[in-house]
């Protein structure tokens, strides 16, 4: 043990829950605490500061990851109670009024909505592959296929290791985190956000606003409202499918038309990804 200068915990449960994935139960918690304290000496974390690196290194350190409620409720009663003092790391996004969707989706995944963590990776994996243009799909099974990522963490399954694969290497944190929070909802929702430098635009497909918000405002402004009917919508197309078969008439939104507008929206999304200017062909 003397390669391992601290030992991470997640989440803790207690013996009669069932727990998130790598989650500890309180009765494991106690018996690796145990079998830690014979083998080396916990150094607590009050002594960090007095420690130079180089002795850090050679320190054992007990150590827990993303401020999880469990670890205070659980997990700091118990190392009290064995007068250990550890390091808790606090994950930051909520001291800027951000959440962290990776805990939002770990919560999701181990709910009663899925049959089992598995079930979740194979529904997420699909929709993910879904929203992502063909050409990364591609990328992404053959660049995976011959990498060893976080293969040395057997208790991950091959699905596990895909989504965070795809997570840290071919979608931004926005993308992630925009792709999981559709995943989540179950509202419907059709908006498209428009973002200049001289203010923002948004429209709402389903209630037919369109409203601004202009540079150095502090709320948003409606400036066009539609009357929506998304079943008439359908209908007046298949109307005016039938006349222009019936009549041998162009339609009004030619094929070309349709090209154009696939060729804005991928150069919309290339440029998003690479934060670069794309030129629309």
């Amino acid at each position: 043990m003397k390669e391992l200068p601290s030992i991470m915990f997640h989440d803790l449960h207690d013996n009669y829950d069932k727990g998130t994935q790598g989650s500890v139960k309180v009765k494991e918690f106690y018996k690796i605490l145990d079998f830690i304290q014979e083998k080396e000496n916990i150094t607590n974390a009050s002594e960090l500061n007095g420690l130079s690196e180089k002795e850090i290194l050679t320190k054992l350190f007990i150590t827990f990851d993303d401020g999880l409620k469990s670890q205070h409720e659980i997990g700091a009663k118990i190392l009290n109670a064995k007068r250990i003092s550890a390091c808790f790391f606090i994950h930051t996004a909520p001291l800027n009024n951000d959440f962290d969707v990776h805990q939002i989706l770990r919560i999701f995944r181990n709910s009663s909505i899925f049959n089992s963590v598995e079930d979740f990776n194979k529904i997420f994996l699909e929709y993910l592959f879904k929203n992502i243009d063909e050409k990364k799909h591609a990328e992404i099974n053959l660049l995976f296929d011959d990498s060893s990522y976080l293969s040395q963490f057997t208790f991950y399954s091959l699905n596990d290791r895909k989504l965070r694969y795809i997570r840290d290497f071919h979608l931004s944190h926005n993308e992630y985190k925009d792709l999981s929070l559709d995943f989540i909802r179950h509202d419907k929702v059709r908006i498209c956000h428009v973002i200049g430098d001289k203010g923002s635009l948004r429209w709402n497909g389903l209630t037919g606003d369109i409203d601004l918000f202009e540079l150095n405002s502090t709320e948003w402004k409606n400036i066009y409202k539609d009357e929506i009917n998304l079943d008439q919508s359908y209908k007046e197309e298949w109307l005016h499918f039938i006349e222009c078969i019936n009549k041998k008439e162009y339609p009004r939104i030619s094929f070309q038309d349709s090209v154009e507008v696939l060729n804005i929206i991928d150069s919309i999304k290339k440029a998003s990804s690479s934060g670069k200017r794309v030129k629309v062909k």
